[in-house]
């Protein structure tokens, strides 16, 4: 009975083509991990928002994102009207914070931190001109918010912090760019990570519940 069960076997693997590899499933992303390098094939172009669009100022409690402790380096938060997403632009010290919330469905899966930031640095959103990206120049650290991503460029007359989340359907990003001899310049990398490190992406639970100054 052995014989003519393994004879079976032998018969079964032979019409088969022989030993067949064992696809697993992916394992779950390791959320320290560094985001994937562009595709190969080109930068995908991101969805082209009219730079003229309405920006309608709004208090802190109408945020929908918070900022843990002192928030005086915010100096003013608007809300852009596009149909097809949430986006709130943060004015800070030198610099910007801009949040994107899709209403529907997700980001492009090839877009990611390192896409954002070379997006920033060589698209116009960010004032300072004479920025490079480099891959290599990236640096990526957890936080609360998950895998964010930032470069420390320079140009002639400043220096800048660069930095970028993207997971799923929400994307955030921003700079801040200091004149030399400015009192933050050496202290750029970590105002900038302690600034970051108290966003929550909570639909501005916590700053609903701040009373009106």
């Amino acid at each position: 009975m052995k014989r003519l069960f393994l004879a079976l076997s032998l018969v079964a693997l032979a019409a088969c083509g022989g030993p067949q590899e064992i696809q697993w499933a992916d394992p779950k992303p390791d959320p320290f991990a560094a985001p994937r390098p562009p595709a190969a094939g080109g930068i995908p172009k991101p969805a082209q928002l009219p730079a003229n669009a309405p920006r309608t100022a709004i208090p802190e409690q109408q945020s929908r994102l918070s900022l843990l402790g002192d928030t005086s380096i915010v100096k003013a938060r608007h809300v852009v009207g596009f149909t097809d997403r949430h986006r709130e632009f943060w004015t800070v010290d030198d610099g910007f914070v801009r949040y994107d919330r899709l209403n529907v469905g997700a980001f492009d899966p090839r877009e990611n931190n390192y896409t954002a930031l070379r997006r920033l640095i060589e698209g116009t959103e960010i004032a300072e001109t004479g920025l490079r990206y480099d891959d290599a120049d990236v640096k990526t650290v957890q936080r609360s918010l998950g895998a964010l991503s930032y470069v420390l460029a320079a140009s002639a007359t400043r220096r800048c912090f660069v930095f970028a989340h993207i997971a799923a359907n929400q994307e955030l990003v921003g700079s801040r760019c200091l004149a030399a001899g400015h009192p933050d310049m050496f202290n750029l990398e970590f105002k900038m990570l302690d600034l970051i490190g108290r966003i929550r992406l909570d639909g501005g639970v916590i700053s609903r519940g701040k009373p009106l100054g």
